[in-house]
């Protein structure tokens, strides 16, 4: 575009500077500036106007409130990728071992090798709690989640118990969640059931006398929790 003779600023540099200008965030001599060259250029006032007519109509959207089940939500996207990746991890390590075991045994014997390895890896990593000097060696190696508190025993609108299964992190917050009772409506009673699972608390699993991630069911409108 060409210069005004009104102003030293060029089309492009006013327009350059114009978000900034609207927004009051530029210097007071670019300001200056630029005001100067708005009064004497048609073209480059008209996108002024524009740029603040935009911005009064943002303004106006305002900003949305959060749902309420949003964290819920989002912790239970977190453990989904959590479990996720940590299968893939397994798994990676299970093909990698036995590539390595194919590599350096007999073929006849690489198969029932690779099972016993297999087998005793899994049952290690599972038996094998860790103990310390100042953690007392608890008489089961694991304990269920707890139900501690929970807003609500009922959910309206529904006249038969309903069975959910709560997966519970190591705080003792639902994470999520799934309806077992067949032949309901899950759409009409999940935004109730996702406003009482956000409230409901449990006492963490024990895992080798540590909080660990657990399972429970609860039963509408009865209460009761198992493992």
């Amino acid at each position: 575009m060409s210069k005004h003779t009104s102003s030293s600023t060029t089309c492009n540099e006013a327009q350059s500077l114009l978000s900034g200008y609207v927004d009051t965030a530029l210097a007071g001599s670019q300001m200056q500036a630029v005001r100067e060259h708005l009064r004497g250029c048609a073209a480059c006032n008209a996108e002024h106007h524009a740029l603040e007519h935009v911005r009064t109509l943002v303004a106006a959207v305002g900003t949305r409130k959060a749902p309420a089940d949003l964290g819920l939500r989002i912790r239970s996207a977190i453990s989904r990728e959590r479990a996720e990746r940590q299968r893939r991890s397994w798994q990676g390590f299970f093909v990698r071992l036995q590539d390595d075991m194919r590599a350096f045994m007999l073929p006849a014997t690489a198969g029932l090798l690779s099972a016993i390895v297999f087998f005793g890896v899994l049952i290690g990593f599972w038996a094998i709690p860790v103990i310390s000097n100042d953690v007392p060696i608890p008489s089961m190696s694991y304990a269920p989640p707890q139900l501690t508190a929970m807003p609500a025993d009922s959910v309206e609108g529904v006249n038969e118990p309903i069975m959910v299964e709560t997966y519970v992190d190591a705080q003792g917050r639902v994470e999520n969640y799934r309806i077992l009772t067949e032949g309901l409506d899950t759409k009409a009673i999940e935004p109730q059931l996702d406003s009482i699972m956000i409230f409901t608390l449990f006492q963490p699993a024990r895992s080798f006398g540590r909080p660990a991630p657990g399972r429970a069911i609860i039963s509408f409108s009865n209460v009761h929790v198992k493992g």
